[in-house]
């Protein structure tokens, strides 16, 4: 039998304990050989049949100790373990669960805990059925979130500035996709990577910048991207990167009303795809209803 979730924690932590970098694979076969699972076991699938449950449990257990700062990611699907993971196996523990976890503030702020104190997640009796459906929502868009800005960051500008553009189109604006948005020549750009009609009769256009950065985007890039946009005569713009905005460019932005200019970072770049199902796939989905009174008060 597969033991319960919160009896992965510790003998994940402890197969890092010999200080090298390891993939979620590796973590799973070790699991099962630690666990002594049998074939059964390994061939358990979740409840929707989409994944093996053991490699399931593992692999959100090593994603709940990197949220706690145990463990560090060098880079997508490989872990180390962290400064913090070491002490915790020297104190000579036998047992993390995610009451251990909430002492971290990092993985309190992941699972929103700071907000909702009353509806801990490691104590489901405080919460109702439909809020501990929305917190696993929750925290697998999050999760999903990540691996969607890991992609994006492994892939050409080239390739960012057409994804920008589709998911403009995606949302709505544009109308038809063989000519409603078109990404700009590289070398000459003038600021601009990409101009996209508001409507499908192209009435008015919206012009783009996509930035694939790590660090912040600051005031200059905006004051930049605000002259291009003047330039060219387009007074609506969308700003899109894969890291964060600096506080002085986000005041730029708000006090400039000259422009109308829009700013995606790289959270609500992740958050939008998913919404509008671009670069992701549903692997299965859940119906949540309701009795219908109107069917049984019905006098026919």
């Amino acid at each position: 039998m597969i033991p319960k979730f919160k009896e992965f924690y510790f003998p994940v932590l402890s197969f890092f304990k010999d200080n090298d970098i390891h993939t979620k694979k590796e973590v799973s076969n070790y699991i099962a050989k630690f666990f002594e699972l049998n074939e059964n076991d390994l061939n358990e699938k979740t409840s929707k049949g989409s994944k093996l449950k053991y490699e399931d449990r593992t692999q959100w257990a090593v994603n709940h100790l990197y949220r706690a700062t145990l463990l560090k990611r060098i880079e997508r699907g490989k872990y180390l373990i962290s400064e913090e993971g070491k002490k915790v196996l020297n104190q000579e523990i036998n047992q993390i669960d995610e009451n251990f976890l909430n002492n971290y503030d990092s993985f309190k702020k992941y699972r929103n805990l700071e907000k909702n104190k009353d509806n801990m997640v490691g104590d489901n009796q405080n919460q109702s059925p439909s809020e501990r459906l929305d917190v696993a929502y929750n925290e697998i868009n999050e999760e999903l979130s990540e691996s969607i800005l890991d992609e994006i960051k492994s892939k050409d500008s080239k390739f960012f500035e057409k994804l920008v553009v589709d998911l403009l189109l995606k949302m709505g604006y544009g109308g038809f996709r063989d000519d409603a948005g078109r990404p700009t020549q590289q070398s000459n750009d003038e600021g601009i990577d990409g101009i996209i009609n508001e409507d499908i009769l192209g009435l008015d256009k919206i012009a783009i910048q996509a930035k694939r950065h790590e660090n912040s985007i600051g005031r200059p890039d905006l004051q930049r991207f605000a002259g291009a946009l003047s330039g060219k005569g387009i007074k609506k713009g969308v700003f899109i990167t894969t890291s964060y905005f600096s506080k002085n460019a986000k005041n730029y932005v708000k006090n400039h009303s000259e422009r109308s200019i829009v700013l995606i970072d790289g959270k609500k770049l992740a958050k939008l795809m998913i919404e509008f199902n671009l670069g992701t796939s549903i692997v299965h989905s859940y119906d949540v209803k309701k009795i219908d009174m109107d069917y049984f008060n019905s006098e026919d």
